[in-house]
């Protein structure tokens, strides 16, 4: 009986992350960084300095929504058990593999864009306290390849990014 609960909240949890992928990519499509808020009303994005890269608006979104979610579940989820971090993890992982089968139009012929918004997405897993760079580093790969340039400029883009947004969004 216990492996059949199991069974099905690992399905409800797969569910979950799907949805998830499908919203934030959605909510990036309309042009906004928080449910039923249009970018026009968001604040405004820092003008970029000359040749500064942004993460994608799609990750951009991922960012505010894993916050959302380990704020209003994370004292729930955060038993010793580590719930909250392996959900969380699972997600991102999750994510990576939707990004593998699925890759945004603004990676196609941009491999430096692709570096810097899965760097960016480390930089979010890494904040949360886990790691999921073996389960991105074949798109890294894909992406360093298409831009021919190392990645290192792209991590240190995305921590500049991360710290960019939050403190954009500080509730």
């Amino acid at each position: 009986m216990g492996s059949l609960i199991k069974e099905a909240a690992e399905q409800v949890w797969s569910c979950s992350c799907q949805q998830f992928i499908r919203g934030t990519m959605a909510m990036a499509e309309e042009g906004s960084l928080s449910p039923g808020t249009p970018a026009a009303a968001a604040a405004p994005p820092p003008p970029p300095e000359k040749n500064e890269l942004m993460p994608s608006l799609a990750f951009q979104v991922v960012l505010l929504r894993v916050r959302r979610l380990k704020d209003a579940y994370g004292g729930i989820l955060s038993g010793e058990d580590g719930t909250m971090k392996e959900l969380l993890q699972e997600l991102m992982e999750a994510l990576i593999s939707w990004l593998s089968s699925n890759p945004p139009e603004s990676w196609i012929g941009h491999g430096a864009q692709a570096q810097l918004d899965i760097h960016f997405l480390l930089e979010i897993a890494r904040l949360g306290g886990f790691d999921i760079t073996a389960s991105a580093q074949e798109l890294l790969r894909r992406a360093a390849a298409e831009n021919g340039v190392e990645e290192g400029w792209a991590a240190n883009a995305a921590r500049h990014a991360v710290h960019q947004v939050l403190l954009q969004h500080q509730q």
